[in-house]
């Protein structure tokens, strides 16, 4: 080892004095620094957080191989992580429970099919949801203090309002004919439309289009009407969405691919939307939308680009990937997708006598078009059935919430233990919604369980929410995912296969999705090969 170089004022004669101290003469001093040296290690990086096994808990920690980091399998492998530890809720011997991980500096309790635990994730007050996401998503630091957590209510009380507002009834009304459009301009511009039957890939062709229609409505409907905008806006979202990981959350300054391509591509989402509304503010454009409706109340234009990008990624995370497995789904199940047609054209059918002459001269799209908002929304109830089995099928992750601590009351219990002030709950959805105490064959997706009563009772379906936060939006995607399904059902039929193959699958065969990624892209390759009607 390098000589020491110690040198300090001498007491009596105010001289410097020089101490050369070479190490590897010393054995004793040698292994003193060399301990010291493992002791700081081990501290920094592989002892336990004293957060992960706090005094007097007895729920079940998980420890992970560099503490220092946390449970990094939560990001990379979450289904198969919570499956590991937890176990198979499918099975007879599942009882949930709850473990404690960290991730980084975040002591997390993750919670799995117990219901009173379920019932305060869900209903508590002192529990926040927009800080939760913020630490463990955004890897932004959750700020706990009184001042802070009343500041971060007073914005997710505007935010929702403003959303409320954007996606109100006589909007939608509005949007619903629009949203007709956007689907049938999209069919038609696939490469074998003209030829009355082919093939197209269900993820390139829903997602532009589920993010043109939550554009328009909840964003700029100039934009919308802009394929070319569409397409790179899209695309940023994406890259933004699947660069997300344990690293660029947490490590976002850090030489990382993942957290340079979601800096990168939010720079440029961010910089389009702001070029957007510069248009606006000086008269160039003109739209009655929700950014115009954010502008009049005089909430400036960072407020609105802000606003617009959250609204999209609440909006498109769940409704392109559900409306591209409900066309998977119908695809592999040619029973209930002849049902959904039936129930449809009879529907419609209904309609001649209130709608008067000329009504049986429309096309179905146009019959479509010409429905009022409360028919779309009680029309349809076993398209609504397939969205809602297609939702418990798909969504099989974590919800997370924050003890910011209150002084109001006593504070959330879980395991019949008092939830700690800083610490993260986090609900995993799969333990109910495949639950086999719940659904019969929870594996299975069938639209007629919501028929028997499965999964009607109180927290057994999570897909919209529940409790003290329920999704705001899902009047909105309701609308959206059904307007789409049943004009895609009005312009043509189609099957699910395998493209290496050409075989086509069923129920049983139809590959799972990958539930680790926001996309929930299919594990294997799909297509649909369809026909016009």
């Amino acid at each position: 080892m390098d000589t020491l170089l110690r040198t300090f004022s001498n007491a009596t004669s105010g001289q410097p004095l020089t101490i050369n101290t070479d190490v590897s003469s010393s054995p004793v001093l040698y292994a003193v620094l060399t301990l010291l040296a493992t002791l700081v290690s081990y501290q920094l990086l592989l002892a336990p957080p004293s957060n992960l096994r706090p005094k007097g808990s007895k729920i079940k920690p998980i420890f992970s191989s560099i503490p220092a980091l946390g449970s990094i399998d939560f990001y990379t492998d979450r289904v198969g992580f919570l499956r590991k530890h937890f176990g198979n809720p499918e099975q007879s011997d599942f009882h949930g429970g709850a473990r404690r991980i960290t991730v980084r500096d975040a002591p997390v309790v993750l919670l799995a099919g117990d219901k009173p635990d379920a019932k305060t994730f869900f209903f508590s007050r002192t529990l926040q949801f927009t800080q939760a996401y913020m630490k463990l998503l955004s890897g932004v630091p959750s700020e706990i203090t009184a001042t802070q957590v009343l500041e971060q209510g007073k914005a997710d009380s505007m935010f929702r309002e403003n959303l409320k507002q954007a996606i109100r009834g006589e909007r939608l009304a509005q949007l619903a004919p629009l949203m007709c459009e956007d689907t049938v301009r999209s069919v038609q511009d696939l490469s074998d439309w003209k030829n009355g039957k082919g093939t197209f890939d269900p993820k390139k062709f829903t997602f532009p289009l589920l993010f043109c229609m939550s554009m328009r409505t909840v964003g700029f409907a100039d934009l919308s009407s802009d394929p070319a905008m569409m397409e790179k806006l899209a695309g940023w979202y994406w890259d933004m969405e699947n660069a997300s990981s344990y690293w660029s959350t947490f490590f976002t300054k850090w030489p990382f691919q993942s957290s340079r391509t979601k800096e990168e591509s939010g720079k440029k989402l961010f910089a389009a939307l702001g070029q957007a509304i510069g248009r606006r503010l000086n008269g160039e454009v003109t739209e009655d939308d929700a950014v115009s409706m954010l502008l009049e109340k005089g909430l400036g234009a960072d407020y609105a680009v802000r606003f617009v990008v959250s609204s999209l990624f609440a909006a498109i995370i769940n409704s392109t990937s559900m409306s591209m497995w409900l066309l998977l789904y119908l695809g592999a199940n040619s029973e209930v997708r002849k049902e959904a047609v039936k129930e449809m054209f009879d529907y419609l059918d209904s309609k001649a006598e209130s709608q008067g002459a000329g009504w049986s001269k429309k096309s179905r799209v146009e019959q479509l078009q010409a429905l009022t908002l409360d028919e779309w929304e009680n029309g349809f109830p076993l398209v609504e059935a397939c969205l809602r089995e297609t939702m418990r099928m798909i969504m099989d992750g974590t919800l997370f919430r924050l003890n910011a601590g209150s002084k109001k009351g006593a504070a959330p219990t879980v395991q019949g233990e008092e939830v700690r002030k800083g610490e993260f709950l986090g609900y995993w959805i799969g333990s109910t919604h495949f639950n086999s105490d719940i659904y019969k064959d929870p594996h299975t997706w069938d639209p007629s369980r919501w028929a028997r009563g499965e999964g009607s009772g109180e927290l057994e379906f999570l897909a919209w929410g529940a409790g003290m936060h329920p999704c705001t939006g899902m009047r909105f995607a309701k609308l959206e995912i059904k307007n789409f399904t049943t004009t895609m059902l009005a312009l043509m039929d189609w099957e699910t296969f395998d493209p290496n193959t050409g075989a086509t699958f069923d129920a049983k065969t139809l590959p799972q999705p990958q539930l680790n990624g926001s996309d929930r892209t299919p594990l294997e390759p799909v297509r649909l090969r369809f026909s016009r009607r």
